[in-house]
């Protein structure tokens, strides 16, 4: 296919939700990951929630703040940049420069994923408003183009199960660690 780049991409956005995964599906999976979320984080006991596998890998507990703030400072916040046609600057954000800055370790556990869930539930609120033609509002990025609504809704949803990943990646680690003596090849391959 020849043509800009805009074009490209807007082909490639119209194939991606006209013929893979409709904004509702998203919403949806978006809100059960809420339910995943929660379980996940309630499922650990503080030992668990500092673990970490390596000294400068995160824990627990920083990936649930991460998810806070990336709840409301990046996905929900640059989602409603695009929906609002603004057309100056998408709100920054320092995914890695916020857990010193904002002095992750230090915040209150059960408090931040209370919050987390609540900010979910507004952000679902904020989906659920948005009309159909609203999808393809967009944000012209000067390298890569329109990011639409919907690509917003697409990266949030990919984000979410990234770091689901992580969080079942931390818990196995935790297992492993404190079994020494336990081969876990019985498991199975991880």
């Amino acid at each position: 296919m020849t043509g800009s780049v805009e074009a490209k991409f807007a082909f490639k956005q119209f194939i991606l939700y006209h013929y893979v995964m409709n904004p509702q599906e998203l919403i949806s999976t978006l809100k059960g990951n809420s339910k995943v979320f929660e379980s996940l984080f309630n499922s650990c006991s503080v030992e668990e929630r500092l673990f970490k596998a390596k000294p400068n890998k995160w824990n627990i507990h920083i990936v649930l703040c991460h998810l806070l703030d990336e709840e409301t400072l990046d996905f929900r916040a640059r989602l409603n940049h695009a929906l609002t046609l603004n057309a100056g600057p998408l709100p920054t954000i320092d995914p890695e420069g916020l857990v010193e800055k904002s002095n992750y370790a230090a915040w209150d556990y059960d408090e931040t994923l209370n919050k987390l869930l609540a900010e979910r539930a507004k952000s679902i609120e904020l989906l659920n408003s948005i009309k159909n033609d609203q999808w393809d509002n967009a944000w012209i990025h000067e390298k890569y183009g329109p990011l639409s609504v919907h690509f917003f809704l697409t990266n949030w949803v990919a984000h979410d199960y990234l770091h689901t990943k992580q969080l079942l990646k931390l818990k196995y680690d935790y297992l492993a660690a404190n079994n020494p003596n336990t081969d876990l090849q019985y498991a199975g391959e991880w």
